[in-house]
């Protein structure tokens, strides 16, 4: 198996795994409301475009497969480039 392909299975991976981790947050969320709209208020407030914590929360959990992307990507172009001497 080669270096890309590894690369490319822990983007995936890690990238459902933020997903995963998410959507249980989210049930969590729900499950620990006292009422269905409580914990739909709860999602909201959190998930919301101008929480700038979650934002930063995401942003560094997801930092791994980004830095493994942009490794991929630079491995790609390299292979493609004419050889160094």
């Amino acid at each position: 198996m080669t270096l890309d392909r590894v690369l490319t299975w822990f983007i995936r991976l890690w990238v459902g795994l933020v997903i995963l981790l998410n959507v249980v947050a989210m049930i969590g969320f729900m499950w620990a409301a006292p009422t269905v709209w409580a914990g739909i208020a709860k999602i909201q407030d959190i998930y919301n475009p101008y929480n700038v914590w979650n934002f930063v929360a995401e942003a560094v959990a997801v930092s791994p497969a980004l830095g493994a992307l942009a490794w991929r990507e630079r491995r790609r172009a390299r292979a493609g480039a004419p050889a160094r001497k």
